[in-house]
């Protein structure tokens, strides 16, 4: 099998069910995302930029990891490469965004989600936990079996950080069931679907740079990937899509970069 047939056969399927869920609820006038957010343009607008954002933010990250030998993939199962990395692996980035938004916004009408605010102690507890686990994955780069997680750790962790940092009293309340059950269901599939690669050989990982500790038959490295890019889909469409995330963009907008005031004539 090649990356190819893999992204067709494992990923394209379940996007295409929940394309089709999307324009039939667009069709009929209804909100994607619930009682969430009643505005479908906003929910939209997000599904095409977060591919966006993936590509452009995992491009250097994913280059360095295949340069490094972290992971490998076999020329005779790749159409071809973009600097390192095969031109199915952007198209991976593509369909796993929107896979989970998708599956987001699906679980906030399901659940009939609606947006919630909470205290900022949780906030500060996001904050710090995502502090410890960049400071983690530093210190595991400082060991040739730890490069794979600590790689993992320090590209996503950051990024995670600040999202708690502008809205972590946003992600408490009843959207907290539709991220959490948003990303067991996207990092169980995807799991599943990346150790049937492994065993395909459709790309492999390095055993020096990785721990050797196994999640059945799936690397724990590639476990916490998935969990990681899980996680910054769910938490990152929670908050674009909060009422008040627009408002506080805004006001955090004008106080970093104030408009001048304009002298008497």
């Amino acid at each position: 099998m090649t990356y190819l047939e893999f992204l067709l056969i494992f990923l394209l399927p379940p996007l295409s069910l929940l394309v089709v869920w999307a324009w039939t609820v667009q069709h009929r006038g209804l909100p994607l995302g619930g009682p969430y957010q009643p505005d479908n343009r906003r929910s939209v607008w997000f599904l095409l930029v977060m591919p966006v954002l993936a590509v452009i933010y995992t491009t250097p990250w994913d280059n360095y990891l295949v340069y490094k030998g972290v992971w490998t993939y076999p020329d005779e199962r790749v159409i071809g490469k973009i600097l390192y990395v095969p031109v199915e692996e952007y198209l991976f980035f593509i369909l796993q965004s929107l896979l989970g938004g998708l599956l987001f916004l699906l679980l906030l009408r399901v659940l009939e989600t609606t947006p919630e605010k909470h205290s900022s102690k949780g906030r500060k507890l996001g904050m710090l936990f995502y502090l410890l686990l960049t400071l983690a994955g530093a210190v595991l780069l400082q060991f040739t079996s730890g490069v794979y997680l600590g790689l993992i750790l320090v590209w996503a962790c950051p990024v995670l950080f600040l999202q708690w940092w502008f809205g972590g009293d946003l992600l408490a309340g009843k959207v907290w069931t539709a991220r959490v059950l948003g990303t067991l269901l996207l990092t169980s599939y995807l799991g599943l679907c990346d150790a049937l690669a492994i065993n395909l050989q459709i790309w492999s990982i390095s055993e020096r740079y990785t721990t050797g500790v196994l999640l059945g038959s799936l690397p724990l490295e590639e476990g916490v990937f998935f969990l990681v890019t899980s996680v910054l889909l769910m938490d990152g469409l929670a908050l674009f899509l909060h009422p008040e995330a627009e408002s506080r963009y805004l006001k955090l907008k004008n106080k970093f970069n104030p408009r001048p005031h304009k002298g008497k004539a």
